[in-house]
């Protein structure tokens, strides 16, 4: 969803349209970051639950 408001943004902005090259890109940039925020989460669980 990120990855599409991103492009979507770029897109209004720039007057060039948007190739494979962008579109790859994007997806590649946010699936990387997508990780970081996807596992203290899962560790402050994990951790927790060793307590009980």
């Amino acid at each position: 969803m990120v990855s599409v408001v991103a492009l979507a943004i770029h897109n209004d902005e720039k007057s060039w349209p948007i190739d494979s090259i962008m579109v790859f890109t994007a997806l590649s940039v946010s699936s990387t970051l997508r990780y970081p925020f996807l596992m203290p989460p899962i560790a402050v669980k994990s951790t927790s639950g060793d307590r009980d």
